[in-house]
């Protein structure tokens, strides 16, 4: 049985789309981080941090896994699915560029933005640092699409489902992120169009 803990942040939707596109079943327990849900004391019990989303994993004998980063959850899925992780070892090096791009550049800065606008000083100055700098990740992003149809070659992988959380939230926030780059929207209009996707964004 598997327990998804997540809210519509860019890492509850990419979580939430990989499980629909390896198709586990699963129950999604919505996380109202308005009224501070991910702090109760029943929420850290399953994450100590207070962060979402939340994975739990119960095996037939009632032993639990609980499993708290987005990627983690994510590479668990995946592996437990046998799909969207290459099996080929130059595929697998093409393969964790675009996912550790996704993790430690893309997700971050566009993390930081909504914090950055709420400062009550050179708020606007920090915002325009942050987007030039998401938008020099996003040129990266749009190069590497020019070359193959999805971020690690010519099938779908996780790679893809790392980056469309982020991309998602962001044309729906703050578009000026991704405005103006023919392939990452080429993507986005292809890899929005699948079932599984669609149903991982609906909320």
């Amino acid at each position: 049985m598997l327990d998804l803990y997540a809210a519509p942040t860019t890492n509850g939707l990419r979580v939430k789309i990989t499980l629909e596109e390896c198709g586990l079943e699963y129950k999604l327990h919505r996380v109202d981080m308005s009224k501070q849900e991910h702090k109760t004391e029943e929420f850290l019990k399953l994450n100590p941090l207070g962060q979402t989303p939340v994975l739990v994993v119960e095996d037939l004998d009632g032993e639990r896994l609980i499993i708290c980063q987005s990627m983690a959850i994510m590479f668990y899925v995946c592996e437990e699915a046998g799909k969207f992780i290459p099996k080929d070892s130059r595929k697998r090096a093409e393969f964790w560029e675009p996912v550790m791009h996704a993790a430690t550049e893309l997700g971050p800065g566009y993390g930081a933005i909504p914090f950055i606008v709420r400062w009550e000083k050179e708020s606007e100055h920090a915002k325009k640092m942050f987007l030039n700098r998401i938008r020099m990740h996003m040129q990266h992003c749009d190069n590497i699409l020019a070359k193959r149809q999805y971020f690690a070659g010519n099938e779908v992988t996780l790679a893809d489902f790392s980056a469309l959380g982020i991309i998602s939230r962001a044309k729906s926030t703050y578009p000026e992120m991704v405005e103006g780059f023919f392939n990452v929207n080429r993507w986005y209009q292809k890899i929005s169009t699948r079932p599984a996707v669609q149903r991982g964004l609906n909320f």
